[in-house]
């Protein structure tokens, strides 16, 4: 097969369309998901942009477990990464600071 698909999964979506006259698969049955869209819409709003929340106190907050939030996390596609320590820097960094700032400030204002 040049797509790529088997030819089962071919005949099984070709006898689907013949008995009941659509391509997508009908409904299962199976236990319903316990988060709807208003929560996935929330945990996505408290969690996009930041790093300092952790999936545990996010659970605690919607009151379900924590493989809970990493599951609703995964299926919003959303990347979510762990609270980060800032660098420590040395003396001669903390020096060049500021002039650096200065000059990146100069470059993104005389555009």
């Amino acid at each position: 097969m040049q797509e790529g698909f088997k030819r089962l999964i071919i005949y099984n979506i070709i006898k689907r369309y013949d008995i009941y006259l659509i391509f997508e698969d009908r409904p299962r049955s199976g236990r319903p998901t316990h988060s709807d869209k208003k929560n996935l819409k929330r945990l996505k709003y408290t969690t996009e942009n930041r790093v300092r929340v952790s999936q545990r106190e996010l659970a605690r907050k919607f009151g379900v477990a924590q493989s809970t939030i990493h599951y609703n996390l995964k299926r919003i596609d959303l990347k979510y990464s762990k609270r980060q320590k800032a660098p420590k820097y040395t003396k001669r960094q903390l020096q060049k600071i500021p002039k650096k700032c200065r000059k990146i400030r100069r470059q993104i204002t005389t555009k």
